[in-house]
């Protein structure tokens, strides 16, 4: 994209990581704006800047972009700067993490139950243990 397409319009950053044979990979991906209203950016990653090229792929362009809010606090998809990007990564990775324990232990506690009982039930049946959801805040809910 030539640069004075992208006068005043911010790259934005996403943080993603990756497994592979040497482990987990975190990287830092940048995404281009494309488009703008008064209220949001369209932006693309950066890998798929040839898009913006040619009004032939106008329709791929549409496709692919993704919508940002300028001005709205809260979650976006990408931020302009790498650290509210980097901020961004860490509490997503925090609720995978918590997700993911909460999946762990449902599993655990229900192959747990079925090794132990001998018939399979006709009626709902509350399993034993389970220890991790009784302690949870149920009034919540």
């Amino acid at each position: 994209m030539p640069e004075e397409m992208n006068k005043g319009r911010p790259d934005h950053y996403r943080y993603v990581d990756e497994i592979g044979p040497e482990g987990v990979t975190i990287r830092c991906e940048k995404w281009l704006v494309c488009g703008e209203t008064p209220q949001c950016w369209y932006v693309i990653p950066e890998a798929q800047n040839y898009l913006m090229t040619n009004s032939f792929y106008a329709e791929a362009l549409k496709n692919t972009r993704k919508r940002i809010l300028k001005y709205a606090g809260g979650k976006k998809f990408c931020y302009p700067t790498r650290e509210e990007a980097f901020n961004s990564y860490r509490i997503r990775k925090r609720w995978q993490l918590r997700h993911t324990e909460h999946a762990f232990q449902r599993a655990k506690t229900a192959l747990a139950e079925i090794n132990r009982i001998t018939t399979p039930p006709a009626l709902p049946h509350i399993c034993e243990g389970g220890d991790y959801f009784k302690q949870m805040n149920w009034s919540a809910y």
